[in-house]
């Protein structure tokens, strides 16, 4: 987890460590909302982060 965490179509998308522990050091929970590359790459920090995954039921629940 740098200064960016993924690049998709071209374009570099992400949240810096150094802005979470911000977050952290305020005493605030910090929200991202990541795919599973940003997942993978907030388990090799040390920011101790709590993964949840909602998933749609089904696919027709999309359409």
């Amino acid at each position: 987890m740098g200064t960016s965490l993924n690049e998709f179509s071209g374009n570099l998308y992400g949240t810096s460590k150094a802005a979470v522990q911000g977050v952290q050091a305020m005493n605030r929970i910090c929200v991202l909302e990541v795919d599973l590359q940003g997942m993978r790459n907030t388990k090799q920090t040390d920011l101790s982060p709590i993964y949840i995954s909602m998933q749609l039921p089904s696919l027709d629940v999309e359409q």
